[in-house]
């Protein structure tokens, strides 16, 4: 039995997926060592730590993949990364139920229900520091816009070249936070941080040309 017909692995979605087919239910110990082997090293080689273990295909879960699915959510919390399992058989929940895993784990019925919860769970910061972080962005971005037109209309008593200095300094932490945000979130905070970026840049020109 080769370890490669006991499982899928699937990468594109922003995260990975693990199949295991029916196939696993025939491996002896010592294949289920080598998937797992296998496994943890394709899943450290991915960029976002999250990943789906469907197991939907399976009939019955011994105890040894039931191991191997411990090993690699064991290993992705390593990374700070989550699992979402999927099975619909009352038979392997029942399993997993008495190994005590359904109080750890996410469990899911479809595919889909866990595409959708990984899609919207943010990886990196956790979700107040990322609000705190864009909040700090676009106060900077708003800071430098202020001084800069208020440079412009001779409403503050300070030197030009503070003033340059000044809007300048507060654009660049604004597009150093909205590139940060781009590169490390999801979604509406990833829509955000190209925004800020966006803004940044504009008022970084706007002082240049100045």
């Amino acid at each position: 039995m080769t370890s490669g017909s006991a499982y899928e692995f699937e990468t594109g979605h922003g995260f990975s997926v693990v199949r295991f087919n029916q196939a696993l239910t025939e491996c002896r110990w010592g294949d289920i060592e080598q998937v797992g082997t296998e496994l943890g090293r394709k899943l450290d080689e991915q960029p976002v730590p999250d990943f789906v273990v469907d197991i939907s295909g399976l009939d019955f879960i011994g105890s040894a993949a039931v191991a191997l699915i411990v090993k690699l959510w064991k290993r992705g919390q390593e990374r700070q990364g989550q699992m979402v399992v999927v099975n619909a058989r009352p038979i392997i929940r029942e399993v997993l139920e008495i190994a005590g895993l359904t109080r750890v784990w996410t469990i899911v019925e479809t595919r889909a229900e866990a595409v959708a919860l990984l899609d919207k769970t943010p990886t990196g910061p956790s979700t107040q520091s990322s609000f705190l972080l864009a909040l700090l962005g676009w106060l900077s971005a708003a800071g430098a816009a202020g001084m800069f037109l208020a440079g412009k209309k001779e409403l503050i008593a300070a030197a030009p070249e503070t003033i340059r200095t000044t809007a300048t300094g507060g654009a660049c932490l604004a597009l150093a936070l909205g590139l940060f945000t781009v590169i490390h979130e999801k979604r509406a905070w990833r829509g955000l941080g190209v925004l800020l970026v966006l803004v940044a840049a504009g008022l970084l020109v706007a002082v240049f040309l100045s």
